[in-house]
């Protein structure tokens, strides 16, 4: 059974505690401890979740720029606005937190389709659209996936304040159960992506679901949080305290950072990755960079996994976002993984491929549906391809001469797959 959808009001869930789930309920003594912590525990929450900081304002305004994104019929949104329907949903937790977020329908995809589940970064809300860049690999290269985008409690338009680790489980949790029992989308269908703070809670998350081989890509986050804390406390102090001797310097990092990792414990913020991520069944795919500033020595999560490992384990893979010989001089930890895109290598379509379970690459995965594809998008291809590469349209005759390389000339698979991406996302029809 599947559940028609309109497109008006939200979708709404309530989502229930299982035996799998009661561990994240809060007992008693973590209420009288946060209770009586208030103050400690709303500063350690703000150093772990700034996003839950964002002025009231600046939400209105991301959610405005939101909505005219996926209203406008001009410009590259276009191209998402033709291939995906997005409809804003409300998931009650078992605690009885509202979360919001949104629900992508691929038009060319049932809402049981294979969903992806994307878990933010700590300073970013869903409707920022750090992962739109999925959704346009999933419509250029025609994976009918469906994609949910959502809020942790206390950030953007979700409701309640989150207290501990476990509320933010809580609420991939409670996610999770609306893709799977809302939207009918079987478990092993049902794929994660975390970044940054949003690989720790979705590996545990995840773990929960353990048994099932569904996918999970896990990018630039961490083994331990006290380990990202530590690397960025001591960059702290480096920058502010630099009239100090480095054995001051490295006194004050060594205490400051025993205090974090000691209220993190206490007040059970201590979020941990590498046990989950090896006890899950499915592939998963660690995305990372090497000169990341966060995630550096002992907080590097392919460094726990991969190189202290005796033997990794098989169902987990990586990608290194420095595979490339560029140097970069930007923020690594928080920048678009375009950033990273040479011709040596292409991160968003070594994940996509990872992600959609694909076989070939980018290019080939192109050429393949194009071989396939109505006669009038192949016309409106040639057509391009006339205008773009032929110099007024004489030198290789008709454009279609061109792609198959009728006239002895060589049109090389790169440009054939431009010319088709470039129809794709600016076709009028």
């Amino acid at each position: 059974m599947t559940t028609s959808i309109s497109h008006n009001a939200p979708i709404t869930f309530q989502a229930q505690w299982f035996e799998n789930n009661k561990h994240l309920a809060e007992t008693f003594i973590e209420k009288i401890t946060r209770s009586f912590l208030f103050c400690v525990n709303k500063l350690v929450m703000s150093l772990i979740l700034p996003a839950a900081q964002i002025s009231q304002e600046r939400v209105k305004n991301i959610g405005n720029i939101f909505k005219e994104k996926w209203n406008t019929h001009i410009g590259m949104h276009r191209f998402l606005n033709k291939n995906f329907t997005s409809r804003p949903i409300e998931v009650m937790t078992p605690d009885s937190v509202k979360l919001r977020g949104t629900f992508f329908k691929n038009v060319a995809a049932s809402e049981t389709a294979p969903t992806v589940i994307f878990f933010q970064p700590n300073a970013m809300l869903s409707k920022q659209g750090a992962f739109d860049w999925v959704l346009e690999q999933a419509a250029l290269q025609e994976f009918p996936y469906n994609f949910v985008y959502f809020d942790y409690r206390g950030c953007g338009e979700s409701e309640g304040t989150p207290h501990s680790k476990k509320n933010l489980f809580l609420d991939g949790e409670s996610i999770y159960q609306f893709v799977r029992d809302k939207l009918h989308v079987p478990s092993n269908a049902i794929h994660f992506y975390g970044w940054s703070l949003g690989g720790g809670v979705s590996s545990n998350v995840k773990e929960i679901h353990s048994g099932f081989e569904s996918r999970y890509v896990n990018e630039r986050s961490f083994n331990y949080i006290e380990y990202v804390v530590k690397n960025f406390l001591n960059d702290f102090i480096d920058r502010r305290f630099n009239f100090l001797s480095s054995c001051m310097k490295d006194t004050l990092s060594t205490g400051i950072t025993w205090l974090a990792a000691f209220w993190l414990s206490l007040l059970n913020w201590k979020i941990e990755s590498v046990k989950a991520i090896e006890n899950l069944k499915g592939k998963t795919l660690i995305v990372h960079h090497p000169e990341d500033e966060l995630m550096k020595n002992e907080a590097s999560l392919y460094h726990s996994l991969f190189q202290r490992a005796i033997s990794p384990l098989p169902h987990i893979e990586e990608l290194n976002l420095n595979r490339s010989p560029s140097s970069q001089s930007f923020f690594v930890h928080g920048a678009p993984l375009a950033a990273f895109a040479d011709d040596n290598l292409n991160p968003e379509h070594e994940i996509s491929k990872f992600l959609f379970a694909s076989n070939v690459s980018f290019s080939e995965r192109i050429l393949n549906r194009f071989a396939v594809a109505s006669s009038q998008f192949r016309s409106q291809v040639f057509t391009r391809i006339a205008q773009e590469f032929q110099n007024g349209g004489l030198y290789w005759r008709s454009g279609e001469d061109a792609f198959y390389n009728r006239n002895g000339l060589s049109m090389t698979d790169a440009m054939r797959t431009q010319a088709i991406v470039r129809t794709k996302l600016l076709a009028i029809d």
